[in-house]
């Protein structure tokens, strides 16, 4: 019998891993999961997923496990099967029953009340029961359509909030770089009116660490930095943290795939459809479009599967 003891960077991984070495397939062995393991936080904490993976001993149907006597042979002690019963003779004087052909047939169900059977009046004709009136089911008045809402322009906070914002968000992300290893990064914070959103630059000598695979660090490290300076400066505010120019080439990606989408939408006049972005991506595309007089936006989706969809602007007609 086959088994391993094996660790990976999640469960699944570490199955497949174990499957591989002991050359099993999943239906042919049973796991035993150690520890689930941990993914940490921003690359700190992490812990391997440990399973402990044993090939299934199958028996045919029919043959007897080594470790159970041969038939015939039961220790003692052990329980051993019981044989038919033998019959019993009938007592003297207790009657057989009859056969069913003799049995009493059931007499006729007499009527119930709610049988509809005409009912019979004094001079013998038979008087028939109205029909039970049938309910009426309310009518069911349609809907208005709601009106879609239109995106107005956006306010930029005041000269005093914008450095406020800046210098929370240089602080935060500074402390944060700092507990997690990155003490030497350089940390600087402008105002960007074109989106209407703080941006902050950071340099450091382990880039990757910090951008993540497909970005993902740098965009939780985002994520935590607006929900903490918008609480500490209590102006709810964008706020984009950028290395070695990452975000700069996805948003350049996203508006020239941007461009062919509105065409597409104006010429065949059905919505389009985005992948799914993060929160600071579909405001970008908003905003974009939010001045388009053919075309608008919407959001529809949740968590991670959130998209932008766009589609042709209502045309309402003068009278």
């Amino acid at each position: 019998m086959k088994e391993i003891e094996i660790e990976g960077k999640t469960v699944t991984m570490a199955v497949e891993k174990g499957l591989s070495e002991l050359g099993l397939r999943r239906d042919q062995v049973e796991v035993e999961v150690l520890e689930q393991g941990s993914p940490g936080f921003l690359g700190i904490g992490v812990k391997p997923a440990r399973v402990h993976i044993r090939e299934k001993v199958w028996v045919p149907e029919g043959e007897a496990r080594a470790e159970e006597p041969a038939s015939g042979t039961h220790p003692q002690g052990a329980h051993q099967p019981r044989g038919p019963r033998p019959a019993r003779e009938p007592r003297e004087g207790r009657r057989s029953p009859p056969p069913r052909s003799s049995r009493p047939q059931p007499r006729d169900r007499a009527p119930r009340s709610n049988d509809r059977r005409p009912e019979s009046r004094g001079d013998g004709a038979p008087q028939a029961r109205p029909a039970p009136r049938s309910e009426e089911r309310p009518r069911v008045e349609p809907r208005p359509e709601r009106p879609r809402p239109q995106r107005g322009p956006e306010v930029p906070p005041s000269e005093a909030d914008i450095a406020k914002i800046c210098e929370s968000a240089q602080t935060v992300i500074k402390d944060i770089l700092s507990l997690a290893g990155l003490g030497e990064a350089v940390v600087k914070c402008a105002w960007d009116p074109a989106q209407n959103r703080a941006k902050a630059e950071v340099e450091t000598q382990e880039p990757g660490l910090l951008i993540g695979k497909a970005g993902k660090t740098l965009e939780s490290l985002q994520f935590l930095v607006t929900v903490i300076v918008g609480r500490r400066t209590g102006v709810p505010t964008a706020i984009q943290v950028e290395c070695q120019e990452y975000w700069k080439k996805v948003e350049e990606k996203i508006l020239s795939e941007l461009v062919r989408a509105v065409e597409d939408v104006k010429q065949t006049g059905r919505p389009f459809r985005m992948e799914p972005m993060e929160p600071a991506l579909r405001r970008l595309v908003h905003r974009k479009l939010q001045d388009d007089p053919d075309v608008e936006t919407a959001s529809e989706g949740e968590g991670p599967w959130r998209k932008v969809v766009i589609r042709p602007k209502a045309k309402h007609s003068v009278v």
